[in-house]
């Protein structure tokens, strides 16, 4: 019995390797479902793109795997319609939803954008835009910038939030990118809901660093595992699906910011997840 199981694992491993590496029609069917984790393909389909979900993994998160490669598994699985059919599946959840008030970063968004006007805010990876539009169209008295790496997912958002006049979107790489990059993206304050979780922990430390070039303040909302702990831990740790943990105080530290607030909510419906929120200041001399 252990040998067969042992050799399932091995057929297994192979299965995913071969659709990932050789089969790139047969990988691009299955991974138009990534944002719905394989469920919405046929029975049949299921375990394959368990096997290649499982070889991805693999590859990503070797020590040895480079940012750019990490990046190109991140298109495959996220990108081009993948990641507009992702933007969709987040819109039609609506906003603000259910758990908008359990989460700490939108209050300290709401503090922030109440007690100031003439900001500038730019939310990363801003995915469907639901986050940005809603505060655009709720304080008009600031300026409003969403940006993603993905070129059909802004042009997806331009159609979709057109007539918002203090909202614009932008495409941009945060993993990649250079400080020339940010130069037409400048703000006041910077907004992550989510998105930062997707970078490596090399990624997301030189991100902090150039963060502090184009704004003085950084808001983050984060998923991690509940046994992680951002304030204490000080390395990245795997989770699944191209997803990190990370040492978000020791990181935001290491890069000059401030941590002026923090806090975890863990919704009853997801006891193995829990979402972390952060405030970082800068203040320049």
């Amino acid at each position: 019995m252990r040998l067969r199981a042992r050799l399932k694992i091995l057929k297994d491993r192979l299965t995913g390797l071969v659709v990932l590496h050789m089969r790139p029609a047969l990988r691009a069917q299955l991974l138009a479902d990534w944002t719905e984790s394989g469920t919405s393909l046929p029975e049949r389909s299921q375990p394959l793109f368990q096997v290649l979900s499982k070889a991805i993994d693999a590859e990503y998160y070797a020590p040895g795997t480079t940012t750019l490669r990490r990046e190109a598994l991140k298109a495959l699985c996220m990108g081009s319609d993948s990641g507009v059919r992702w933007a969709q599946k987040y819109l039609k959840r609506g906003f603000p939803d259910h758990v908008t008030q359990e989460i700490g970063m939108f209050t300290y968004l709401e503090e922030a954008l109440s007690s100031t006007t003439g900001e500038t805010v730019h939310q990363l990876a801003c995915c469907s835009g639901r986050e940005v539009a809603y505060y655009a169209q709720k304080y008009p008295q600031h300026d409003f910038i969403g940006s993603d790496v993905d070129r059909e997912i802004v042009d997806w958002l331009r159609a979709q939030w057109a007539g918002i006049s203090n909202l614009r979107f932008e495409t941009l790489s945060i993993e990649t990118s250079r400080s020339e990059d940010w130069e037409n993206l400048s703000s006041t304050l910077l907004v992550a809901s989510g998105g930062l979780h997707y970078m490596d922990h090399a990624s997301l430390a030189r991100f902090f660093s150039q963060a502090r070039e184009s704004a003085r303040e950084i808001l983050l909302s984060q998923p991690c595992d509940v046994a992680f702990r951002p304030n204490e831990n000080s390395q990245s740790h795997p989770r699944i699906q191209l997803s990190w943990n990370h040492p978000y105080k020791a990181l935001l530290q290491n890069a000059g910011w401030t941590l002026k607030k923090s806090s975890e909510y863990i919704p009853s419906q997801h006891l193995t997840a829990k979402n972390y929120s952060a405030w970082g200041t800068f203040k320049t001399n």
